[in-house]
C-alpha cells in the first residue's frame, strides 16, 4: 500500500511539473533574462541565501539528532521538496511528505524527522505574519493616502486576529493533550487522533526541553522571508522603479497569502501574478509592463531552482537509494 501511495505521488508530481511548463511562456521568460542580463544571477544568489537560512532553521528543529544530517545534504533535501510544493497541488503537504521520505535513510529518528518537519512549518507559518505586521505597521505610519491607511488598517486586524487565534489553538492543544479522548471506532479516527495526540505531544516536549532551538529556528525562518522578500526589492531596482525594502517585505509577504488561498494550483499559475499585481499597485506601482515583468522574472528564477532540484534529485537521492538497494 505504502509503495502504491509513493508511485501515485511521484506521479502527480511529474504531471504538475508538465502543466506548469506547459503553461508557462518560456520564451518570454528567456527575453526578460536576456533584458535583465547578468543581473538575474543577483536573484538566484538571493534565493540561494533566503534558501541557506530557512535550512539551518529546519536544522535547529531537529534537535540531538542534527548530527545524522549534514546540512549541505539537508539544504539539498529542502530545495527539491520545496519545489515539489510549489507546483504539486499537494502543496506544502507533498512537499514535507517527500521532506520525511528523503530524510528516513540519513538514520535520523523517525519521529524527529516528522516532528522536525511538522515544528519547522509551523514556525515558518507564524513567522510570515510576524513580518508582514512589521511592515504593515512601519509602511502605515508613514504613508499619507487615506485609503491606503483604510486598507492597512483592516490587514493589520485580520493578522492580528489570525495569529491571536493560531496561538490560543496551539496553547488550549498543548495544554489538553493527555485529556483528548482516542475513539476505538472507526479505525481511521482513532488514528487521526492519536497521531494528533502525539503531534501535540512532539510540540510541548520541544517547547519545554528545547526553547533555544526554537528561538533560534524562528529568527532564521523570519530571516529567511526577510533575504527573500528583497527579490522584489533588486527586480524594481534594476527595473528603474526602485522601492524601500520596508515595501518588498510588505510585498512578498502580502504575495504568500495570495498564494497560499491558491495552494492546490499548480505553482499557484495566475495566483501568484494577480498577487504581484495587487501589491505593487498598493505601493503605487500601476504600470502593466512592470508588473508583467516582474512575474516573469520571479517565475524565471523559480525555473531555474526547479531544474536545480531535479538534477540534485536524479544525481543524489536516485543514486543513494540504488546503493542502499545493492547492499
Amino acid at each position: 500500500m505504502i509503495k502504491i501511495l509513493k508511485i501515485a505521488f511521484f506521479i502527480s508530481i511529474l504531471l504538475s511539473l508538465g502543466i506548469f511548463i506547459a503553461h508557462t511562456d518560456l520564451h518570454q521568460i528567456w527575453i526578460s533574462i536576456g533584458l535583465m542580463g547578468w543581473h538575474f544571477l543577483w536573484l538566484l544568489l538571493l534565493t540561494f541565501l533566503a534558501y541557506a537560512i530557512g535550512t539551518i532553521g529546519w536544522y535547529y528543529c531537529l534537535g540531538e539528532q542534527k548530527k545524522c544530517v549534514p546540512l549541505g545534504k539537508l539544504f539539498v533535501i529542502r530545495l527539491v521538496s520545496e519545489s515539489v510544493s510549489l507546483f504539486n497541488p499537494t502543496s506544502i503537504i507533498g512537499g514535507d511528505f517527500l521532506k520525511i521520505l528523503l530524510l528516513k535513510p540519513t538514520g535520523a529518528n523517525e519521529k524527529t524527522i516528522v516532528s522536525s518537519v511538522l515544528i519547522s512549518r509551523g514556525l515558518m507559518m507564524l513567522s510570515q505574519p510576524f513580518l508582514f505586521s512589521i511592515a504593515t505597521i512601519i509602511i502605515y505610519f508613514s504613508t499619507t493616502d487615506p485609503h491606503i491607511k483604510q486598507i492597512l488598517r483592516t490587514v493589520m486586524i485580520a493578522i492580528l486576529g489570525i495569529s491571536l487565534g493560531i496561538v490560543v489553538l496551539i496553547v488550549f492543544l498543548m495544554k489538553m493533550r493527555r485529556k483528548i479522548h482516542i475513539p476505538k471506532n472507526p479505525p481511521f479516527l482513532s488514528k487521526l487522533a492519536e497521531q494528533l495526540k502525539l503531534l501535540i505531544g512532539h510540540l510541548q516536549l520541544a517547547y519545554e526541553q528545547d526553547k533555544k532551538n526554537l528561538v533560534l529556528a524562528f529568527l532564521h525562518f523570519s530571516l529567511h522571508w526577510f533575504i527573500g522578500a528583497m527579490e522584489f526589492y533588486l527586480i524594481l531596482y534594476f527595473l528603474h522603479s526602485p522601492i524601500s525594502i520596508v515595501q518588498s517585505v510588505f510585498m512578498d509577504m502580502g504575495v504568500i497569502f495570495f498564494k497560499s488561498a491558491g495552494a492546490f494550483i499548480p505553482a499557484q499559475l495566475g495566483v501568484e501574478e494577480y498577487g504581484n499585481k495587487v501589491m505593487l499597485s498598493m505601493i503605487g506601482i500601476a504600470s502593466p509592463a512592470i508588473w508583467l515583468s516582474v512575474s516573469i522574472l520571479r517565475r524565471a528564477r523559480q525555473l531555474c531552482w526547479i531544474a536545480f532540484g531535479a538534477l540534485c534529485y536524479l544525481c543524489v537521492f536516485r543514486k543513494f537509494a540504488q546503493l542502499q538497494s545493492a547492499v
